[in-house]
């Protein structure tokens, strides 16, 4: 299917062949179609159709996670991973993609969904408080 024909079809179904794209509609569409839920602060799930094939699809969304290295008592260096302090609300740009299952001719094996990518603003919904922030622990 080109690109032509899928500005044309209503609706291209979820077998349509595998294709790394994107347009503004899909942002758009996203917008008005898909859900927010946030099962625990600092994550969201953003839910609903591809914009290009149409499968309902779950995206992850954490705001609120940071990395932290440090040395332990023998000096080796290691990895902790905890969540950051809360921050003002404000709009985040979160780059998506289509991770349906469906089958799409000519998907390589490693990858999932239809090849449709986009991003997506996400605003903190209105009148949400502004949270206190922490007291610096100090020395």
């Amino acid at each position: 299917m080109t690109d032509r024909d899928e500005e044309q079809a209503p609706y291209p179904g979820p077998e349509i062949e595998y294709r790394e794209t994107t347009r503004p509609e899909y942002a758009e569409w996203v917008s008005e179609k898909f859900t927010i839920e946030e099962p625990e602060p600092g994550t969201q799930i953003v839910r609903g159709p591809c914009p290009r094939c149409r499968t309902v699809i779950d995206i992850p969304v954490v705001s609120a996670v940071f990395r932290l290295v440090v040395d332990d008592t023998l000096g080796a260096t290691r990895a902790v991973w905890g969540r950051g302090r809360p921050s003002a609300p404000s709009p985040q740009v979160e780059p998506m993609m289509c991770t349906c299952e469906g089958p799409h001719p000519g998907r390589p094996p490693d990858h999932v969904g239809c090849g449709a990518y986009w991003n997506l603003t996400i605003s903190p919904p209105p009148g949400q408080p502004t949270p206190s922030p922490l007291p610096d622990p100090g020395p």
